[in-house]
Protein backbone atom coordinates (compact mmCIF):
# COMPACT_ATOMS: atom_id res chain seq x y z
CA UNK A 1 0.00 0.00 0.00
CA UNK A 2 1.07 3.48 -0.98
CA UNK A 3 0.30 6.80 1.36
CA UNK A 4 0.72 9.52 -1.24
CA UNK A 5 0.60 13.05 0.39
CA UNK A 6 -0.04 15.84 -2.22
CA UNK A 7 2.11 18.48 -2.07
CA UNK A 8 0.30 21.87 -1.16
CA UNK A 9 -2.96 20.53 -2.93
CA UNK A 10 -5.04 23.49 -2.77
CA UNK A 11 -2.01 25.88 -3.81
CA UNK A 12 -1.24 24.13 -6.73
CA UNK A 13 -3.89 22.77 -8.45
CA UNK A 14 -5.17 23.79 -12.12
CA UNK A 15 -8.89 24.89 -11.37
CA UNK A 16 -9.17 24.21 -14.92
CA UNK A 17 -8.15 20.14 -14.86
CA UNK A 18 -10.50 19.93 -11.64
CA UNK A 19 -13.37 21.39 -13.58
CA UNK A 20 -12.73 19.63 -16.91
CA UNK A 21 -12.85 16.04 -15.05
CA UNK A 22 -15.78 16.97 -13.45
CA UNK A 23 -17.76 17.20 -16.40
CA UNK A 24 -16.01 14.48 -17.98
CA UNK A 25 -17.25 12.13 -15.70
CA UNK A 26 -20.70 13.58 -17.01
CA UNK A 27 -21.20 15.38 -13.62
CA UNK A 28 -24.45 18.07 -14.45
CA UNK A 29 -23.22 21.29 -14.50
CA UNK A 30 -25.20 22.80 -11.92
CA UNK A 31 -23.20 20.12 -9.05
CA UNK A 32 -19.72 21.22 -11.25
CA UNK A 33 -20.66 24.67 -10.17
CA UNK A 34 -21.49 23.65 -6.58
CA UNK A 35 -18.23 21.70 -5.77
CA UNK A 36 -16.13 24.58 -7.97
CA UNK A 37 -17.83 27.37 -5.63
CA UNK A 38 -16.50 24.64 -2.14
CA UNK A 39 -13.33 24.25 -3.57
CA UNK A 40 -11.95 27.37 -4.82
CA UNK A 41 -14.23 30.10 -2.45
CA UNK A 42 -12.46 30.59 0.90
CA UNK A 43 -14.92 30.26 2.94
CA UNK A 44 -17.61 26.90 3.11
CA UNK A 45 -19.71 24.81 5.11
CA UNK A 46 -20.28 20.86 3.74
CA UNK A 47 -21.49 18.42 6.15
CA UNK A 48 -22.49 15.09 4.59
CA UNK A 49 -23.06 11.44 6.74
CA UNK A 50 -20.57 12.59 9.65
CA UNK A 51 -20.78 9.85 11.82
CA UNK A 52 -18.47 7.23 13.21
CA UNK A 53 -18.65 3.86 10.65
CA UNK A 54 -19.77 0.75 12.24
CA UNK A 55 -16.45 -1.39 12.70
CA UNK A 56 -14.95 2.05 14.29
CA UNK A 57 -17.44 3.68 16.93
CA UNK A 58 -15.04 1.84 19.14
CA UNK A 59 -12.46 3.94 18.19
CA UNK A 60 -14.34 6.96 17.43
CA UNK A 61 -12.44 7.26 14.03
CA UNK A 62 -14.27 9.19 11.26
CA UNK A 63 -11.89 8.92 8.67
CA UNK A 64 -8.30 7.75 7.51
CA UNK A 65 -7.18 9.95 5.01
CA UNK A 66 -7.80 13.30 4.60
CA UNK A 67 -8.17 15.48 1.18
CA UNK A 68 -4.64 16.08 0.19
CA UNK A 69 -3.26 12.53 0.72
CA UNK A 70 -4.07 9.34 -1.60
CA UNK A 71 -3.89 5.55 -0.66
CA UNK A 72 -2.74 2.95 -3.47
CA UNK A 73 -3.04 -0.63 -3.46
CA UNK A 74 -0.89 -2.20 -5.53
CA UNK A 75 0.65 -6.18 -6.16
CA UNK A 76 3.74 -6.27 -4.07
CA UNK A 77 6.18 -6.50 -7.15
CA UNK A 78 9.07 -3.82 -9.07
CA UNK A 79 6.51 -3.67 -12.43
CA UNK A 80 3.12 -2.95 -9.96
CA UNK A 81 5.06 -0.17 -8.30
CA UNK A 82 6.71 1.37 -11.12
CA UNK A 83 3.15 1.53 -12.85
CA UNK A 84 1.94 3.67 -9.89
CA UNK A 85 5.22 5.76 -9.96
CA UNK A 86 4.50 6.67 -13.47
CA UNK A 87 1.08 7.14 -13.51
CA UNK A 88 1.58 9.49 -10.28
CA UNK A 89 4.65 11.40 -12.55
CA UNK A 90 2.10 11.77 -15.03
CA UNK A 91 -0.99 12.32 -12.97
CA UNK A 92 1.60 15.38 -12.16
CA UNK A 93 2.38 16.79 -15.29
CA UNK A 94 -1.85 17.04 -15.87
CA UNK A 95 -3.12 18.15 -12.43
CA UNK A 96 -0.16 20.41 -11.21
CA UNK A 97 -0.52 18.29 -8.09
CA UNK A 98 3.11 17.04 -6.99
CA UNK A 99 3.91 14.13 -4.45
CA UNK A 100 5.44 15.25 -1.44
CA UNK A 101 7.67 12.76 -0.58
CA UNK A 102 9.02 13.45 3.22
CA UNK A 103 5.07 12.28 3.71
CA UNK A 104 4.46 9.81 1.40
CA UNK A 105 5.22 6.22 3.01
CA UNK A 106 5.36 2.65 1.24
CA UNK A 107 3.50 0.12 3.83
CA UNK A 108 4.94 -3.95 2.80
CA UNK A 109 2.81 -7.03 3.32
CA UNK A 110 3.95 -10.66 3.39
CA UNK A 111 7.08 -9.97 1.30
CA UNK A 112 10.47 -11.01 1.66
CA UNK A 113 13.04 -7.97 2.55
CA UNK A 114 15.06 -8.19 -1.15
CA UNK A 115 11.67 -7.27 -2.54
CA UNK A 116 10.96 -4.53 -0.15
CA UNK A 117 14.48 -2.84 -1.26
CA UNK A 118 13.96 -3.30 -4.74
CA UNK A 119 10.51 -1.41 -4.77
CA UNK A 120 12.01 1.44 -2.29
CA UNK A 121 15.38 1.53 -5.09
CA UNK A 122 12.70 1.73 -7.94
CA UNK A 123 10.43 3.93 -7.09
Amino acid sequence: MIKVDIRKAFDSVQWTFIRSMILCLNFPEQFTNWIMGCISTTWFTLRINVSFHPKCARLSLTHLIFDDDLMVFVRGDVPSAMVVALTLEAFSKVSGLFANGDKTNIYFGGMTDAVKKDIMSQT
